[in-house]
């Protein structure tokens, strides 16, 4: 399944420099391994997409419930 996503500044560029290969957040789209995420960057000061996107895979899910997070998963990406 592909998956469009809003996502900040600051987030996106650590995506885009490898940095960051990892999010927590609420597990509203039902994400599984290899579905595919497009991440568009969004400034959120001036309430507007920037243009860029990056495209990267889901490679691993852990799902809400652990650590005390019920509806919150966490998930790996790779490019």
């Amino acid at each position: 399944m592909i998956h469009e996503l809003k996502t900040w500044i600051d987030p996106f560029t650590a995506i885009v420099s490898g940095m960051k290969r990892h999010e927590i957040r609420k597990n509203d789209r039902q994400f599984e391994p290899g579905d595919v995420l497009v991440l568009r960057e969004y400034d959120e000061e001036c309430e507007e997409y920037t243009g860029r996107v990056v495209t990267v895979a889901v490679s691993y899910i852990a799902r809400g419930g652990t650590w005390g997070a019920s509806r919150k998963g966490a998930y790996s990406r790779s490019p």
